[in-house]
């Protein structure tokens, strides 16, 4: 793993890798990594499927994030449907694979989404709001997982103040 990220990091020094390439090779990889979770899962191998796994969500996460915001790529409401779509797998992923660490994770990822997608495209963030809230709800109550809704609580507040008092996400979290 550290070869390959020293050979990816020459191949973008040298510009081998343009900004769409780089994209690609991210999603790639982080499917990869998702396929190679469920691999571990069916073999019983529950703890590295789920770090596997969450390795894949935290991957596809931040190549979303880059190419909406490094490299310009996708605008904000691609970028923001294509969080929803990792948000809804690692949901599903977290049910799976009996995990609430992987549910905190795809709570996450929900509430980072309209940040890294920019919440002024978003027709309603009250109703996203409401609808990612009752999903933590529901998976929490079906599953008995205690540490999520507090999740979702910290990530309401964060967004409310976001994007109610016009501040910044740090004074938010400082809030």
């Amino acid at each position: 793993v550290v070869g390959a990220g020293f050979g990816y990091k020459l191949a973008v020094d040298r510009g081998l890798l343009d900004p769409l390439a780089r994209v690609a090779l991210g999603i790639a990889a982080g499917v990869a990594l998702l396929i190679v979770g469920e691999w571990t899962r069916r073999r019983a191998w529950d703890r590295y499927a789920q770090a596997v796994t969450a390795g894949g969500i935290g991957l596809l996460t931040l190549v979303v994030w880059a190419a909406h915001n490094v490299y310009g790529l996708i605008d904000g409401p691609q970028a923001f449907l294509m969080l929803g779509a990792i948000t809804a797998t690692g949901a599903f992923l977290a049910i799976v694979n009996d995990s609430e660490a992987l549910a905190v994770l795809a709570t996450v990822v929900g509430f980072i989404g309209p940040i890294v997608a920019g919440h002024e495209s978003m027709p309603s963030l009250a109703g996203y709001i409401f609808i990612l809230d009752a999903g933590v709800l529901i998976l929490a109550t079906t599953r008995r997982w205690r540490t999520i809704p507090w999740v979702a609580a910290a990530g309401s507040w964060v967004l409310f103040a976001v994007v109610v008092d016009h501040i910044t996400v740090a004074s938010a979290i400082a809030y």
